[in-house]
């Protein structure tokens, strides 16, 4: 009996300690794992706060006005990016390789998503990498609308972050949709008058001037520069930059002067504020010899290029600009001996950085084209305006004034190589639609401002003048169409004359008013002067 009950101690100890070493080692590894688990969850956060970091000081690397204002630069030629973007691609590498490290080595909740997912696809649309960009700001939109954070204000910087992506990638159907909810957004949250929706005006007014809606954009840029103004925020860059994009609307309308003086302003606004991370004053430089390019000062116009030429990087969109409006100087100066190379350098350089499907690489090569039928190298210009039209007709639509031209360009070329029968329905279609433009856009001109833009079109109807009198023996009806353009014509300039007429006559200013009559009377008496035969002037002793 005394053996039994040993043994049953014996057994019952052999269970204790079994049981006790069981105990220490699932101890030991519950506190093993536990300090993976922490090591783990220690090291995500680290991950965390070190991708915070680094995304804060990529962000930091470029002004907010290249976020979130659009600028219009040289007749919207091309796209610029900002300051030493080609110092970027180091940076650009590091949004990658967060991005793919988000989801396998962080613990985020939508709210850390969509913050971080707009903070990288705004500084991959700053560095210009719109493809990444797209992706990151899809992605923020996605987290906040699934977390029900659409009342937050960087949900509405996501949608007019992505409102301006597509307008500058040329997507205008989805810029409009974008550029529209951001401005309602804006408005209803954050006010009328704020300088959020001084910014989304901003971005409608660019799209209704790629769109070619002009009196849609100069009400809003008017309306961006009022708030701007409300707000007390004239020596800012936003004010500069709206300043700007109402100068390159006036450059395309031809009033060259009220552009080249509110550049100006623009450029002593500059030179007053703190130095930018952007390079916003090189963009508007490259306006103004734009400007001083069409209006033949060309000394002035190069002088700016040459600038523009030993500050900017090579491949970058901003030296493809450059180039391919000094090639179009040169053309114009007849230096034609580098235009060539110029031109294809540029196409070169935005077909590499924007697409071939960018009205930027349409513009440079139905340049080249032209260039190619001045110097009658048809069978070379032909394939060139042929691919301008057919971008310029998916970006822009048919009824855009850049399409037209590209029409015109096109039966010209066709008038060059004696294909009239080709060339004649064409080039009625590019004049109809130019009557249609005219009357569209001129009611609401001022009389200075229809004859400014009058400048600019008549060049247009020279041409197809020459044309129709060249193609009368192919097309007899031709002549109708140039007699039917030319009264519709005069009927526009002889309804402003007589305006600007009543309004002298009806004012105030007696000086004026003297003075118009005796201009009147000269007039009169230089137009009878002008019937006389050389005898009867002789006679008169005139």
């Amino acid at each position: 009996m005394k053996f039994l009950s040993l043994l049953f101690f014996l057994f019952l100890a052999n269970i204790s300690q079994a049981q006790i070493l069981k105990k220490l080692k699932d101890k030991v590894k519950n506190r093993a794992k536990y300090e993976v688990e922490n090591a783990k969850y220690e090291a995500k956060q680290k991950a965390r706060q070190t991708a915070r970091n680094e995304l804060e000081g990529i962000k930091a690397d470029f002004d907010s006005t290249d976020i979130d204002y659009a600028i219009l630069v040289s007749d919207n030629a091309g796209l610029f990016g900002v300051k030493g973007k080609g110092s970027f691609g180091a940076k650009f590498l590091r949004l990658g390789g967060i991005a793919k490290s988000m989801y396998r080595d962080f613990d985020l909740d939508d709210e850390e998503n969509a913050n971080l997912n707009l903070q990288m696809g705004q500084s991959a649309y700053a560095m210009g990498r719109f493809v990444f960009a797209e992706k990151r700001y899809n992605a923020a939109k996605y987290y906040f609308e699934r977390s029900g954070r659409t009342g937050e204000l960087n949900y509405l910087k996501t949608i007019a972050g992505l409102g301006l992506l597509y307008t500058n990638t040329s997507r205008f159907q989805l810029a409009n949709e974008y550029t529209d909810k951001a401005l309602q957004l804006r408005t209803n949250r954050l006010g009328a008058n704020s300088m959020a929706v001084a910014s989304s005006l901003n971005n409608y007014a660019v799209l209704h001037y790629n769109l070619g809606l002009y009196n849609e954009a100069e009400k809003e840029f008017e309306q961006s520069v009022n708030i701007i103004k409300q707000n007390n925020q004239q020596a800012t860059m936003p004010y500069a930059i709206v300043l700007n994009n109402k100068a390159m609307l006036f450059q395309t309308m031809g009033n060259y002067e009220a552009a080249i003086k509110l550049l100006n302003d623009v450029l002593q606004l500059i030179d007053q504020l703190p130095q930018s991370k952007s390079n916003n004053e090189l963009k508007f430089l490259s306006n103004m010899g734009l400007l001083y390019q069409q209006m033949n000062q060309y000394s002035k116009a190069e002088s700016i290029y040459q600038q523009l030429d030993k500050k900017l990087a090579n491949n970058s969109v901003e030296k493809a600009t450059m180039l391919n409006n000094y090639a179009v100087l040169l053309m114009l100066m007849k230096q034609d001996e580098k235009v060539e190379s110029m031109l294809q350098q540029s196409a070169d350089i935005f077909k590499s950085t924007l697409g071939e499907s960018s009205p930027a690489y349409a513009k440079v090569i139905s340049d080249l084209g032209n260039f190619y039928r001045y110097k009658k190298r048809y069978d070379d210009a032909t394939p060139l305006l042929q691919q301008a039209l057919q971008i310029r007709e998916q970006t822009l639509g048919v009824d855009h004034p850049m399409y037209v031209q590209s029409q015109e360009d096109e039966a010209l070329l066709l008038w060059k190589k004696n294909d009239l029968a080709a060339a004649i329905p064409l080039y009625k279609t590019v004049m109809q639609k130019t009557i249609d433009f005219i009357n569209n856009y001129f009611a609401p001109m001022s009389d200075a401002e229809k004859t400014k833009y009058w400048d600019l079109l008549s060049p247009r109807f020279q041409r197809f003048y020459n044309f129709a009198l060249d193609a009368q023996s192919t097309d007899q009806s031709i002549l109708q169409d140039l007699f039917a353009y030319r009264v519709a014509t005069k009927g526009i300039l002889l309804n402003s004359a007589e305006k600007i007429s009543k309004e002298i006559l009806h004012s105030q200013d007696q000086q004026l008013v003297s003075d118009y009559i005796n201009w009147i009377d000269h007039k009169e008496q230089l137009a009878r002067l002008y019937v006389y035969s050389k005898k009867d002037l002789e006679e008169q002793n005139v």
